[in-house]
């Protein structure tokens, strides 16, 4: 593994929390579906920290009691219709970002996106942020009924591009992003400006840790 972040040749990059701060637009969606589902939660849940994993599994942890299947999928139903048409007007790219990959692409790395977003509103952000220059775009949806976990969405692009497991870096802000990327075989580097509420536990299972902007800079733009 190569002992240098700049070192390695190949990035694969969360979206949400790493890239892409689009928890108030989320938050507000998912608020929207949870009332209209009429299915009792607790507002007070509804934190930037509960944001990463599946919204299946983000409904399950504000519900205030268990929930059917049918139930939840239709508040899933109703959270994917709300946020497919949010305009994300409150989403931002997180500062260093834009000038981080523009210099991953000068020195000619190679850039690949697993998300746990479905591919619509994923397409939204990327266009609204030209984050066009991304080789494949793995999203939680990208098979028709199936729900890609991150695990299988880093084997699939691992295996397509035929990419060399000890010079690929996974770069997430959740601890499932670090053991998505050990379990797959490759190095990790957490991003502390996102989502994760167990900062600690995010340090100690990354490869490689960066805290802001400065520390970004002096990581990968160097």
């Amino acid at each position: 593994m190569p002992s240098s972040l700049s070192n390695f040749e190949n990035y694969i990059f969360d979206l949400d929390g790493t890239l892409v701060n689009s928890s108030a637009d989320v938050l507000e969606s998912l608020a929207l579906a949870l009332k209209e589902s009429g299915l009792p939660f607790d507002p007070s849940l509804l934190v930037p920290t509960l944001i990463g994993p599946p919204i299946r599994d983000i409904l399950i942890n504000v519900l205030l009691s268990p929930a059917s299947e049918e139930e939840l999928g239709n508040a899933i139903q109703l959270f994917r219709a709300a946020y497919d048409t949010n305009p994300h007007a409150y989403s931002y790219l997180y500062e260093g970002v834009s000038e981080w990959l523009k210099t991953l692409l000068q020195k000619g790395k190679r850039l690949f996106i697993a998300t746990n977003k479905p591919a619509l509103p994923t397409q939204h952000l990327l266009v609204q942020f030209r984050l066009t220059r991304f080789e494949s775009v793995l999203t939680i949806d990208s098979i028709e009924g199936r729900r890609l976990s991150k695990y299988h969405m880093l084997e699939q692009i691992l295996t397509e591009h035929q990419l060399n497991r000890e010079s690929t870096l996974m770069v997430g802000d959740t601890c499932s992003d670090m053991a998505a990327a050990q379990q797959a075989g490759i190095a990790s580097c957490a991003v502390l400006w996102g989502y994760e509420a167990n900062k600690e536990s995010l340090k100690q299972e990354a490869s490689f840790v960066l805290e802001d902007a400065n520390a970004l800079k002096k990581g990968l733009l160097v």
